[in-house]
């Protein structure tokens, strides 16, 4: 049994002649063709599974065949999430997914890549408050973490314990979100045995720091708001860590090993602050990468 999608915005759900007649095309060869709008989607991305679980309308998504793009406008996250999703469960995706623009930097798509790599954090990603009620009841575990996906710095991440709490907290977000296409990004609470900040300059780990707990805290605070951290040198974490980042530019990487001693990409930084790194490590890091870019100079004459 063949099923197809034709992926819409809202306004293309009136159905274009274009889209009527892609329709009435899938119909005649299909079993079943879905019109999807995306912002009705939510995914399920579980680290150690090699494919997604798709949910649409708050109920899961039949597999598909056959995907077709009509419209992007307004949409770009949802669908660019979507057709991800969808390639990774077998999918023929018709339409050039690269030429559906978001960041490559974006929380999104860089928990999508790392899921791939099967190095991040299990993480659920839901564009409509009817959706994200759907897996609050039926996958995502208790304790969790809500994370803004444009946060930074742990800026206003929040812990939340039960499914009451998550449902609450959902609700809150789509009160000023319901028209946009911003989705709800949370990841299960990871039990952290130790935590690092990796200075990364074209693939090559340049230097590495432990982060420290302060005093009454359960968790390591951010390196660069203050907290304390020393100097390691750790040659399993930095293979790991150049085996699995862009090996372009200068990255801030933030790594946990959880208590079953699983690595996590947390986070990769393209402007990381790296100055109490530089001083607590005795050396100064911007003039060893300075120097390597001027070797590239040297090598290439």
């Amino acid at each position: 049994m063949a099923t197809a999608c034709i992926i819409t915005t809202p306004n293309e759900e009136i159905m274009t002649d274009e889209c009527k007649q892609l329709y009435a095309g899938l119909i005649s060869e299909y079993d079943s063709v879905i019109l999807i709008n995306p912002k009705k989607t939510g995914f399920c991305f579980i680290r150690g599974n090699k494919t997604p679980t798709i949910y649409y309308n708050g109920e899961l998504l039949p597999k598909i065949d056959t995907a077709f793009v009509r419209s992007t406008k307004y949409r770009e996250k949802s669908i660019c999430v979507l057709v991800h999703a969808l390639q990774h469960t077998g999918c023929n995706v018709v339409d050039d997914i690269d030429e559906i623009y978001m960041p490559r930097w974006s929380k999104l798509l860089t928990s999508i890549e790392r899921w791939e790599r099967n190095v991040g954090t299990t993480t659920y990603i839901a564009f409509s408050r009817k959706t994200a009620f759907k897996m609050a009841s039926e996958c995502i575990p208790m304790p969790c973490i809500y994370k803004p996906f444009d946060g930074a710095q742990s800026e206003d991440i929040t812990p939340i314990q039960d499914t009451y709490g998550l449902k609450q907290n959902i609700r809150e977000f789509f009160e000023e979100r319901e028209s946009t296409d911003d989705p709800y990004y949370c990841q299960p609470f990871i039990n952290i045995q130790k935590e690092y900040r990796i200075l990364v300059h074209d693939g090559l780990v340049v230097a590495m720091a432990r982060k420290i707990k302060k005093k009454n805290m359960s968790n390591p605070d951010n390196v660069a708001s203050g907290s304390r951290f020393k100097p390691v040198r750790n040659n399993t974490i930095s293979t790991f860590v150049e085996s699995n980042v862009n090996n372009k530019g200068i990255l801030g990487v933030d790594l946990c090993i959880d208590d079953g001693n699983n690595y996590h990409i947390i986070e990769t930084n393209r402007a990381p602050q790296w100055t109490r790194m530089n001083n607590r490590s005795k050396r100064n890091l911007v003039k060893e990468m300075i120097l390597r870019e001027k070797q590239k100079i040297a090598n290439a004459q």
